[in-house]
């Protein structure tokens, strides 16, 4: 068995670890965090996981090393163990690459990153949806057939990615899970502000993006996009803008910078011609 630890015991590490542990060849070991409190859940949904005292102590009894700790906390963490030849040691922030682990990687340990593509909102979720999902990741070998294999026990996949391209891949990530909460959020508070309580706002927001999501994987994204801007509607904008200033004028930009960000997409679909985009973007440029 390949003995797995963590150092950290939050969502992302609780979710990969009661996910891994017993599948295939892996068995988690050890678990440490700062926060004994954390540490008491983490074995109470991973099981036969012992709490080590120390980082060094889930270093000195694990073959697979995951740092699922903040991701500021990883490079001065890391410098602080004394990693063994051969030893595999691995974070999970999407954003930074394994130069974070580079104190391990000068002691002859394997370094790598495993991030999921999947938004933690709690350790629950995390251990009941984390399987089957993308994971990418960055490793050379023999760490990078690890991870594959490693997402492989998991029922998912991988995507390598480079180190300076994994700010970008991080944000495109949240593009499609943070901030479409955070677009659902601001819906519904707008129906808010036009006296429509939140149980009611989700009720009639719910189905689009459920539509959308269901439209999205039947046939893709490269179909005709829809709204005022695919329309050349000028009128509809001009009205969106007025209620927005009357109702919710903070939104104002947003709704300026989203129409904006649609007209590539919508000239690449032969939907508005070049003149009328033109226009399009007169018009949004002149709100403020």
């Amino acid at each position: 068995m390949v003995k797995v630890g963590f150092i950290g015991a939050g969502k992302v590490g609780t979710g990969i670890a009661a996910s891994l542990n017993g599948k295939g060849k892996y068995q988690v070991v050890g678990v440490y965090d700062v926060k004994s409190e954390a540490a008491k859940a983490f074995v109470q949904t991973v099981k036969g996981c012992h709490i080590a005292r120390s980082g060094q102590e889930v270093a000195d009894m694990a073959d697979v090393v995951f740092m699922t700790i903040i991701d500021d906390h990883i490079a001065p963490v890391c410098s602080q163990i004394k990693w063994r030849r051969g030893q595999s040691v691995i974070h999970c922030s999407g954003a930074n690459s394994s130069d974070l682990l580079e104190s391990a990687r000068k002691q002859g340990a394997h370094v790598g990153v495993f991030h999921p593509g999947f938004m933690f909102a709690t350790a629950e979720l995390a251990v009941k949806n984390l399987l089957e999902k993308t994971f990418d990741i960055e490793a050379e070998e023999p760490l990078l057939s690890t991870l594959n294999d490693i997402a492989a026990t998991l029922r998912g996949q991988c995507v390598e990615v480079g180190p300076e391209e994994r700010p970008v891949f991080h944000f495109a990530d949240e593009l499609a899970s943070m901030y479409v909460l955070l677009l659902m959020m601001i819906g519904t508070e707008l129906m808010k502000a036009i006296n429509i309580p939140q149980d009611k706002a989700l009720q009639a927001l719910l189905p689009m993006l459920q539509g959308t999501t269901n439209q999205i994987e039947t046939i893709g994204i490269d179909r005709h996009f829809v709204g005022p801007v695919a329309r050349y509607d000028l009128g509809t904008i001009r009205k969106h803008v007025d209620g927005l200033r009357k109702f919710a004028p903070g939104i104002v930009s947003l709704y300026r910078e989203l129409a904006l960000q649609s007209i590539p997409f919508v000239l690449r679909q032969g939907l508005i011609n070049e003149q009328q985009a033109e226009e399009v973007k007169k018009l949004l440029n002149s709100v403020r």
